[in-house]
């Protein structure tokens, strides 16, 4: 297709936001794509086969490692199998043999008896052809696993050729410099399965072998001849290892770039200076040589008072272990005072789920987010009734389908209103509302954990999925044979401010500064706790490069404190209890502060998925110098963290506080799934996205009317004077559903809509002082 020039600007602009563009296309059908401006019309389609054709390589990509870590595995068990069975069968020639070797001691056997009746004899105890087997087997030359190995992925060959082959035809790989064995090895092995019988004799000749691992030479050739099934495997083998490291990337993919396609262009990172003060980040234009100063001036410091307070015994919660020579320390974590459905929301008139959204509504006008998908021209306007309908039928995994069988709503209705007005952006905007609604409510500061500041929490949650999507993963601790996907929600003061459908085989941390950075709220969140899967290599670095504390929760922190690190040179910590294990390299950082500052920088543009570049950032298979000398600055921050953790019984506390008002929301969240069962519908990743961001806005009105609630206690004890309570209101979670009704038969078209008087239901609670 040629494209008009006066386009072209536009579609410099689109394919910076192909995601956004190409799901608009799939919400158009083909005959109201037709009808829309040429400009749009190349925009959205171009844009849609684009990162159509990116995620298509991605695919490709998963189903390629999937299938050869498949196939590898299963030649592995069969190469073990055989070693048994054959170890079994051998075990008895092997006793046998044992009353051979008695011949030569037996007296009775004459010295002038010829060598083939004793042969005669021997064979009625081991049978002919077995002598030697068992020999071998003495001399410890039989089972080389390795060989039986690749002797069963030989026979896999046409599963390999089924399976694999045809992805590796179409693959487009490049590589750093030092994959030029490889890539020659890869162009020859596509020129070879393109090439005749005849050509293939002559070819096989000429095998490259110089990206050969020389451990495997044994294996894959025999007498110079190389098995070409047992090398095409080794080749998928080399592949899929250096995609893993790197190296070797697919550049019409999402997933599988280089990391410098993720970065800013070299021609914009010539004018570094002024992009970063449009940045506008501190700590970027900051010299290193003063943020490292400043740094170690606070490490070492911590380093001293932390040992120093459990010298003098101020620390008076860690508790000191010596077992066998070796000390250790532990830490007690308190429980949290913050409890989902509390019992005053037990006084409370049950209200349906329905009324509850119909209240958030009126009171913050959350509906008026979901806009039509045609800007111009659309015959259809938004049903806030029916819209309704489609959330809650979406959240709580009814579907419109059967929630037309449970309301008093047309299905048809609702098929042609979530049709033209659900969208992730709407509902993200919908979210936002109610959220920005609740922060702006008095009650909402008296949640904050911290005077000053807002102190949220990341954790996932498992949901198995009834339909298969490519999303959907395998987790045998989750999902038993089944598949699921993983909603990662970020909570501040209670509410679900954030949300984000990941794998279930991915890492949750490196989605972290995601949730976190596009948060589209007013909420502004200075802390972030997680468990154990929010910790990764990178993520104190990359929080602290835009003025947030990274505070996870350290379940064992005896042994995370392995990882501490030090300025000074090891032998000055010697004689301390808590001492680093590992002194900084301040030279590499400084040496690629350069490439630190482009990688902070195109994470900050957002002009990428920002969980790609932490991933590539976090994988341990990748060696690079300035990977190196980025997790040599986290890990003085996490240093730094960790000792003010250990030493400051208030910040455990505080991040325990926060890990469990997620956990709470988690319940909430349960609780609405389970009105249908806990499993996803969603056909595609779209889609289940589109469901759990339902989930969430179910989950914000709730939280929301129990929070007007929660608020209007509060006004009415403020005019009381009544301070004890108003301090025992401040640890009443607005997480409840006890008094919400998420069962039975919707009804949304009520001739006059209940009207909730928030300030009769706060005057009948009565709250005692141990609430």
């Amino acid at each position: 297709m040629l494209v008009n020039e006066d386009y072209r600007p536009k579609l410099a602009k689109a394919f910076q936001q192909d995601y956004e563009y190409a799901s608009l296309a799939e919400h158009y059908s083909i005959n109201n794509l037709k009808k829309l401006s040429p400009t749009k019309k190349v925009i959205y389609i171009l844009c849609y086969a684009y990162h159509r054709h990116q995620k298509i390589n991605d695919n490709l990509t998963i189903s390629f490692i999937h299938y050869l870590e498949k196939f590898k595995a299963e030649a592995v068990v069969s190469a073990r199998d055989k070693i048994f069975d054959d170890k079994l069968e051998i075990n008895k020639d092997t006793k046998n043999a044992a009353l051979v070797f008695r011949f030569f001691d037996d007296e009775k056997i004459s010295d002038k008896e010829s060598f083939g009746n004793i042969r005669k004899r021997a064979r009625k105890y081991i049978k002919k052809g077995k002598f030697n087997i068992v020999a071998d087997y003495l001399l410890g030359l039989l089972f080389d696993f390795q060989a039986i190995k690749w002797d069963k992925i030989a026979q896999l060959k046409k599963k390999v050729t089924t399976n694999i082959r045809p992805l590796f035809k179409v693959f487009e790989l490049s590589g750093d410099s030092n994959q030029q064995h490889l890539l020659s090895a890869i162009a020859f092995l596509k020129n070879y399965f393109q090439s005749s019988d005849n050509d293939r004799k002559t070819l096989i000749e000429n095998v490259p072998i110089k990206c050969m691992p020389h451990n495997l030479k044994n294996h894959l050739m025999k007498d110079g001849i190389v098995d070409m099934a047992k090398y095409e495997f080794m080749i998928y083998q080399l592949i899929a290892e250096q995609i893993e490291t790197g190296h070797m990337y697919l550049e019409n993919s999402i997933s599988f770039k280089s990391l410098s396609s993720h970065l800013i262009s070299d021609d914009k990172w010539k004018d570094k200076l002024s992009l970063l003060k449009q940045l506008a980040n501190k700590k970027l234009l900051t010299p290193v040589d003063q943020l490292l100063d400043d740094l170690e001036s606070t490490l070492e410091k911590l380093i001293i008072e932390v040992n120093q307070c459990i010298e003098d015994g101020e620390n008076k919660e860690i508790k000191i272990k010596k077992e066998d020579g070796e000390i250790t320390f532990t830490l007690p974590y308190p429980a949290s005072a913050d409890k989902e459905n509390h019992p005053i929301f037990k006084q409370l008139p049950q209200i349906s789920i329905a009324n509850v959204l119909q209240f958030a509504h009126q009171d913050c006008n959350f509906m008026s987010a979901f806009t039509h998908i045609k800007p111009y021209d659309a015959k259809d306007t938004l049903d806030p009734i029916v819209m309704m309908a489609c959330i809650i039928a979406n959240a709580t995994n009814l579907g419109i389908y059967k929630m037309a069988q449970s309301s008093d709503l047309a299905y048809h209705r609702m098929y042609t209103q979530m049709k033209n007005f659900m969208r992730l952006e709407t509902l993200q905007d919908a979210n936002d509302t109610i959220t920005n609604a609740i922060a702006d409510l008095p009650i909402f500061k008296y949640w904050n954990i911290h005077d000053d500041y807002i102190h949220g929490s990341v954790d996932g949650q498992k949901y198995e999925t009834r339909l298969n999507s490519f999303i959907a993963r395998y987790s045998s601790k989750y999902f038993g044979v089944n598949r699921g996907v993983v909603a990662y929600t970020l909570c501040a003061n209670h509410i679900p401010v954030n949300s984000k459908i990941i794998s279930a085989n991915q890492h949750e941390s490196h989605f972290l500064f995601d949730v976190l950075y596009n948060i589209t709220s007013k909420i502004d969140i200075h802390w972030l706790s997680g468990d154990g899967h929010s910790i990764n290599q990178v993520n104190f670095a990359i929080l602290d490069f835009i003025d947030k504390q990274f505070a996870p929760h350290f379940k064992r922190i005896n042994h995370k404190a392995e990882t501490l690190c030090g300025f000074s040179p090891l032998k000055q910590y010697k004689d301390l209890l808590i001492k680093p294990q590992h002194q900084t390299n301040k030279k590499n950082i400084k040496a690629e502060w350069d490439n630190i500052q482009r990688i902070i920088a195109s994470l900050l543009l957002g002009e990428t998925s920002q969980h790609l570049i932490v991933s590539k950032l976090s994988s341990h298979k990748r060696k690079n110098k300035t990977k190196e000398a980025l997790w040599e600055y986290d890990k003085i921050l996490m240093s730094i963290y960790m000792l003010k953790f250990i030493n400051d019984p208030m910040i455990r506390k505080n991040v325990r506080r926060a890990l469990n008002r997620g956990e709470s929301y988690h319940k909430l969240r349960r609780a609405i799934a389970n009105v249908h069962g806990q499993k996803f519908r969603g056909k595609n990743t779209q889609e289940i996205e589109v469901w759990n961001e339902c989930a969430r806005l179910v989950a914000n009105c709730m939280i929301h009317y129990n929070a007007k609630l929660l608020n209007a206690l509060l006004e009415k004890l403020q005019k009381e004077g009544n301070d004890k309570l108003i301090e025992a209101l401040k640890y009443i979670s607005p997480i409840a559903w006890i008094n919400i009704n998420l069962y039975g038969f919707y009804t949304f078209e009520e001739e006059q809509p209940m009207k909730i008087d928030m300030i009769k239901l706060a005057e009948s609670i009565i709250m005692l002082k141990t609430a």
